[in-house]
């Protein structure tokens, strides 16, 4: 993933992703142009309650977390990779 690219709406309630440019996905022709890679994930607050151990699980939240802790490391580096 482009780690530049990572964006949240104003209350991290959706994270907009998008692959780094030199991405090819397994099943794409290399000269094929693609218009848009960006696609959201949703918090999972709207759909678990916060006072439940699921909210840990949240996609949302371990990247808000994660860009949190990892935001002075990072320098130059730009991608990321999220399993």
């Amino acid at each position: 993933m482009a780690y530049r690219k990572l964006a949240h709406d104003k209350k991290w309630k959706n994270v907009y992703v998008e692959p780094h440019d030199q991405f090819l996905a397994k099943n794409q022709i290399s000269h094929d142009i693609v218009h848009s890679r960006r696609f959201k994930i949703p918090c999972m607050c709207d759909f678990v309650n916060n006072e439940k151990p699921e909210v840990f699980l949240c996609p949302v939240r371990c990247l808000r977390v994660y860009k949190a802790r990892t935001d002075h490391l990072r320098q130059d580096k730009t991608k990321m990779s999220v399993c």
